[in-house]
């Protein structure tokens, strides 16, 4: 995946920058244009490794990455750690900017793996106490998916002018979106037609 995704996404960003965006119809209906192949590949790696149900294959609560889930949290962190600083230490040694966004985006890419990768492993490692909100949390999951980019970019794009600390930023666009996605699929799963294919 990280080849795959390194594919996907180094020659669009090499030609569209970090953060050239294309309103679709209109706002907040926006993506990053060097990530267009990125999405797609991550959506069809998800249907792949869905495909076997939850019971079998990379994501089984027996499988290595299960087993390892507190690894992948090591090296997801590691991964972003790397990707935070490192980038900064290089321009503060006189590194030129080119290479360094070399590196930030091979960074990128890491941690991007790393990262969906803990998350599933954490996920399916942990055991957690059946509960009714987990319960409701694991049936909207999939629709959440589907609908949570509207929220997510309406979210970040309403408070980017606020000066307010990017931690707090970030923890308000997370339950935001969160929060958004969940009761925009309870209201969609309760329609007839979109329950069975979800």
């Amino acid at each position: 995946m990280v080849i795959l995704s390194a594919v996907a996404y180094l020659p669009l960003l090499s030609q569209f920058g970090f953060a050239k965006w294309t309103v679709l119809f209109m706002s907040p209906f926006a993506f990053q244009e060097s990530r267009i192949a990125l999405y797609a590949l991550w959506f069809t790696a998800g249907v792949f490794i869905g495909a076997p149900g939850l019971s079998t294959g990379l994501i089984s609560r027996s499988g290595t990455l299960a087993k390892n889930w507190k690894g992948w949290i090591v090296v997801c962190a590691t991964a972003y750690a790397a990707l935070s600083i490192l980038p900064k230490v290089l321009l503060h040694h006189g590194v030129p900017l080119t290479p360094t966004n070399a590196v930030k985006a091979v960074l990128w890419v890491f941690s991007c793996v790393a990262s969906c990768f803990a998350f599933l492993a954490a996920f399916r490692g942990l055991e957690l106490q059946p509960s009714r909100i987990m319960d409701s949390l694991s049936r909207s999951a999939y629709v959440m998916y589907l609908v949570h980019y509207v929220f997510i970019t309406w979210a970040q794009k309403s408070l980017m002018p606020l000066p307010v600390h990017a931690g707090v930023k970030a923890a308000i666009v997370c339950a935001s979106t969160v929060a958004l996605s969940w009761l925009t699929a309870q209201v969609l799963i309760r329609i007839p037609g979109v329950k069975a294919i979800v």
